[in-house]
């Protein structure tokens, strides 16, 4: 029964993700490849490229599941070359940021990545937050950095317990594994799980 609903569920994730992907591929992204193009639009779609491609990369396994990992990684790269055009504050730029950390975090398995990346677009952020003129503005950006600062926390909670059980272990002459840290543990699925416009 809870494999016959896994299924069920798995191919509508996947039916969904790719109609969306489709529709990006097809018209909203091609819409952006002009020079003149609205910086906003083409980060946007490409972060939703990653994000779909995302998705399916947390329910598919093996090579199939490298081969979408990589493209929703190609896609975030790209959007984020273009987000540098962007205030620090955009909350497009920052939901970026929130979501290729966790791309980080839960399917490269990269918590240094994830703090990396969340910590850079909080510190950027900051700063100029006080010069945000629209009221809305100003709710969208401190909401997500509130959502970049949740996950730092979270993410270097961990870190700090894993060392600490490592330095237990040392004390103990207790083995290690070296991979250690790269395993998401009984906290997967406690980070944010990303912004949408």
């Amino acid at each position: 029964m809870a494999v016959e609903l896994r299924t069920r569920i798995e191919k509508e994730i996947l039916t969904f993700c790719s109609e969306i992907l489709g529709l990006l591929d097809k018209h909203l992204i091609p819409s952006c490849t002009d020079p003149d193009a609205d910086v906003e639009n083409k980060v946007f779609y490409m972060k939703m490229r990653g994000d779909y491609y995302r998705y399916l990369a947390e329910i598919r396994v093996g090579e199939e599941r490298s081969k979408v990992a990589m493209e929703s990684k190609n896609a975030y790269d790209t959007a984020l070359n273009a987000a540098q055009q962007l205030p620090a504050t955009n909350y497009i730029r920052l939901g970026l940021a929130l979501n290729f950390s966790t791309y980080w975090y839960d399917i490269a398995g990269s918590r240094h990545e994830a703090c990396k990346m969340a910590r850079r677009a909080f510190d950027d952020a900051i700063p100029e937050l006080t010069r945000l003129d629209e009221v809305i503005s100003y709710k969208e950006t401190a909401l997500i950095l509130q959502l970049l600062r949740d996950n730092l926390t979270l993410w270097m909670n961990e870190e700090e317990e894993e060392q600490e059980r490592r330095s237990k272990g040392e004390n103990q002459g207790e083995g290690h594994d070296e991979n250690v840290g790269q395993g998401h543990g009984e906290n997967v699925g406690q980070s944010q799980r990303g912004y949408y416009r």
